[in-house]
């Protein structure tokens, strides 16, 4: 054997030794394990490589709780649960049950007295944020995971500029995949107006290489501490159908004013914190908020530095508690185990679960992947809707007329383990009667998927969506 053979060998022993002992101390899933142990050992350096990239999975979270104690304003495990424990006993049976599981796993109890207007419409999303930036004082906080440098992006950092210049405070997150295309000619005249931006792990070279695949998918905008908006939209032309390959994206947002919104202002403030070492603590940031409504709001957040897996946790508590009906709407359907044997087992049970998905997404890999999941849904009384208006971005979820929750939260492995996400969680029926509503609306522009229209699929287009569904953890 040459030297450099050896040496060749050497390496690759060594590197593999030191990720499959970081693969053994993650205490992933076994088939996921094996999955990747074999592919570090059996595929010379790419499965390495590989697994840096996009098997790691978490960030590193003693760093991350450190920083979060130095926040200050947050609340902290106890303060959450006693709250939990005041609001759960003035509810009963799935409400108080579902109250305390949300709490015991995003550390944060819900709060009443909040008002909740739902977007089911893109430009008037964007025109009601823009309204409401104008009349800001002294704070404007944007995160997305997506702003893209176009006619309706270029819009947006403009007026964010304009009120840099007033003397207010701006703040700008993006993420470093999904806003990629920004440079700093186009962030520019923020910064040099007073703006401050920020990159939620930004794509540099060597550094963070097991974080590439982990993405801030958030969208939250807070003014003066007094409103926020959140839920599924981004920024750019795309999303007002301003491209002619899609004409109607179909979106739902929320404006959220009362206590919840400084629930959204802390998770500004530690994305911010994890990607500036920033604090935002002063008071002025949570300034005190009158009753607004009546609604019941429960503000969850989760990503891969999140053990607990929030968000996956009370949707799949929520489903499998369910006693009438599941409606769920989501442009990618690429469930886990769990989420797929709960809504397999509901719908046997008797329960209308409906699943309301586009009929062709912007990701074809995607909807290969969840294509086939819906055979065993159907086969267990599920019915399943390709939305045909447009392209689908909407992500809702309605239980039993009396659970919704709306958010930037696909129905994805992606979103439950690798993506920062928040939700919101609605203990209303009012609320949760809406989010039917604007179901219904979206189900009349829909075909019902048949069995039959599966089973007669060509070879060719079985092993393509077998192929994509080995892909699933990671699209």
């Amino acid at each position: 054997m040459s030297s450099l053979a050896l040496t060749l060998v050497l390496a690759h022993l060594g590197l593999s030794a030191v990720l499959v002992a970081d693969l053994l101390l993650r205490r992933k899933e076994p088939t996921s394990t094996m999955a990747w142990l074999q592919a570090i050992v059996f595929f010379p350096f790419l499965g390495s490589a590989l697994y840096l990239l996009i098997g790691a999975g978490s960030l590193h979270r003693r760093r991350y709780r450190r920083r979060r104690k130095r926040l200050g304003p947050l609340e902290t495990g106890k303060a959450a649960r006693d709250g939990a424990a005041a609001r759960a006993a003035q509810l009963n049976g799935f409400a108080a049950d579902a109250v305390m599981l949300a709490t015991a796993t995003s550390r944060r109890s819900p709060t009443h007295g909040n008002t909740l207007q739902i977007f089911d419409n893109v430009s008037r999303v964007y025109d009601d944020i823009e309204a409401e930036v104008w009349r800001a004082r002294d704070h404007v906080h944007f995160e997305y995971y997506l702003l893209e440098p176009d006619a309706t992006g270029r819009r947006f950092l403009d007026l964010l500029e304009a009120k840099a210049r007033e003397g207010v405070e701006v703040r700008l997150l993006v993420d470093g995949v999904g806003s990629r295309n920004l440079t700093g000619e186009h962030l520019r005249p923020l910064v040099r107006a007073g703006g401050q931006v920020g990159w939620f792990l930004p794509l540099r070279v060597f550094q963070r290489l097991q974080s590439l695949h982990l993405r801030n998918h958030r969208k939250i905008v807070v003014i003066d501490g007094r409103l926020a908006f959140t839920g599924g939209v981004n920024i750019g032309d795309a999303y007002r159908g301003r491209r002619a390959r899609r004409a109607h994206w179909r979106d739902t947002h929320l404006k959220v004013e009362g206590p919840a919104v400084h629930h959204l202002q802390e998770v500004f403030a530690e994305d911010w914190w994890f990607a500036t070492e920033t604090k935002l603590t002063d008071d002025r940031y949570f300034p005190p908020l009158a009753t607004a409504g009546d609604a019941l709001i429960h503000v969850v957040a989760s990503g891969p530095d999140d053990p607990a897996r929030a968000i996956h946790t009370t949707l799949f508590h929520a489903i499998a508690t369910a006693h009438h009906r599941v409606w769920i709407a989501t442009p990618y359907f690429v469930p886990d185990t769990p989420i797929m044997a709960a809504l397999e087992t509901t719908a046997r049970r008797g329960v209308d679960v409906r699943l309301l998905i586009p009929d062709r997404s912007d990701h074809p890999l995607v909807d290969r992947a969840g294509e086939s999941y819906l055979p065993a849904l159907l086969e267990a009384g599920a019915r399943v809707y390709r939305y045909e208006a447009g392209m689908l971005h909407s992500k809702l979820v309605a239980i039993d007329g009396r659970w919704g929750t709306l958010g930037s939260a696909n129905m994805d492995i992606r979103s439950f383990r690798l993506n920062f996400e928040v939700n919101l969680i609605a203990l209303s029926v009012e609320i949760t009667g809406q989010i039917e509503a604007i179901f219904e609306r979206d189900l009349r522009q829909s075909r019902p998927v048949l069995p039959a229209e599966l089973s007669i699929r060509p070879v060719h287009r079985r092993l393509t969506v077998a192929a994509c569904r080995l892909l699933a953890p990671v699209l």
